[in-house]
């Protein structure tokens, strides 16, 4: 029995992640056109939402608000990949010779994430 099967959501995935102006504006239109589910995981001190989720069964599309933090500029495309032992992949791909953009570190939404390059240039 799959994970979906028992109503679970995965514990590993790949979730593409688009740069908008407006977080809650995005997620407010997947939800009022799609009814789809929405999932708000970061808020800036205004209590604006900075990353969330819109969701279609075990599907997912994360959006984040462009503008202050580098990785999610207007021109990016971010892809979160997610595993069970982020420290080991951090370890691994900058073992090779990978380009760190941050280190791993805690969420406020409750995971623990790192960046990094994958055009090595």
């Amino acid at each position: 029995m799959s994970v979906q099967d028992k109503g679970e959501w995965p514990r590993t995935g790949i979730y593409a992640t688009f740069t908008v102006e407006s977080v809650d504006k995005t997620m407010d239109w997947y939800q009022r056109m799609l009814g789809w589910e929405v999932g708000k995981d970061a808020f800036d001190g205004n209590g604006n939402c900075t990353l969330g989720s819109v969701i279609y069964g075990y599907h997912a599309i994360k959006f984040a608000r462009g503008g202050g933090n580098p990785l999610y500029n207007y021109r990016n495309v971010v892809m979160m990949i997610d595993v069970l032992d982020v420290d080991g992949l951090y370890e691994a791909i900058f073992g090779k010779g990978g380009r760190p953009l941050d280190k791993p570190k805690e969420e406020s939404w409750g995971g623990r994430t790192f960046a990094t390059k994958t055009l090595m240039d």
